[in-house]
């Protein structure tokens, strides 16, 4: 595993991960992964899993509706909530706080 002190675009982390075959882990990826291993109630969980999957989103690779037999292309449009934007979380002793973006 390869950890990058800063943000990296998609395409850094894909070229990234191509070059030294290892899985490539920015800033943002780390710190959410830490807000997980700490979010204590159900809802601080949901919440950090929401950034996480929002996070990851343009990250994915070969899973884009226009890719023919993809579970994406045969999907309906998701609905206009789905689109809002990230969870902001801030952890502390008491757990992970999180605000609508």
């Amino acid at each position: 595993m390869v950890i990058a002190d800063g943000e990296l675009s998609p395409a850094q982390a894909r070229n990234l991960e191509d070059i030294v075959h290892a899985r490539v882990v920015d800033r943002t990826a780390l710190i959410l992964d830490i807000f997980a291993q700490h979010a204590q109630s159900s809802e601080g969980k949901a919440q950090v899993e929401l950034a996480q999957l929002a996070y990851q989103l343009p990250r994915l690779r070969g899973h884009a509706p226009s890719c023919p037999g993809s579970a994406a292309a045969a999907s309906p449009a998701a609905p206009a909530s789905a689109s809002a934007a990230p969870a902001r979380c801030s952890w502390s002793g008491s757990g992970a706080r999180c605000a609508d973006g």
